[in-house]
């Protein structure tokens, strides 16, 4: 069923999951009884979803698993260049900036590349992953919401992960 959304030849991989929740909750826990290998709970500090967020797009951006293209038809490129001064912080290198994001965040920089890769890593074939990101009320009623969900958005059109079967981004 689920390959009648794809394009001829792509894979169908088992379904991952990435929870982000400081707390272990039911979700985590039936998760990881159904498929610890396939389960990844991420536990942030209080309020640092958002850097958490720009530290996964900013691996991303680095191992290009992004769609150029798409960018440049969907997105104000003078907007977009904000984002990778601000919120990728390039003028950082790759190893600075996710030091700073592991410090601040308490996620380690060994979970960050996990949940970039099966967030964005093309799969065989070089297809894109297909990402669906549901985000609740802690990312909405934390002080910093706009960041955050702005954040979590940026991800999600980054990583081309809006627009087609498989994906999308909100609450």
């Amino acid at each position: 069923e689920k390959q009648k959304a794809f394009l001829p030849n792509e894979p169908a991989e088992e379904g991952r999951i990435i929870i982000i929740d400081p707390r272990k909750n039911t979700t985590v826990t039936i998760s990881q009884d159904i498929s610890s290998e396939r389960t990844l709970h991420l536990r942030p500090n209080l309020g640092t979803d958002w850097i958490l967020a720009n530290a996964i797009a900013r691996i991303v951006w680095d191992n290009s698993w992004y769609d150029s293209s798409y960018l440049q038809q969907r997105t104000d490129m003078k907007s977009f260049e904000e984002y990778k001064s601000k919120s990728l912080e390039l003028a950082k290198s790759l190893d600075a900036m996710l030091f700073d994001a592991e410090r601040i965040t308490g996620v380690s920089r060994k979970e960050m590349l996990q949940a970039a890769e099966w967030i964005a890593k093309p799969k065989a074939g070089n297809f894109k992953r297909r990402t669906l990101t549901i985000y609740e009320k802690g990312i909405i009623w934390n002080m910093k919401n706009y960041d955050q969900v702005a954040a979590i958005a940026q991800l999600n059109v980054l990583t081309h992960n809006v627009g087609r079967a498989g994906t999308g981004c909100g609450r």
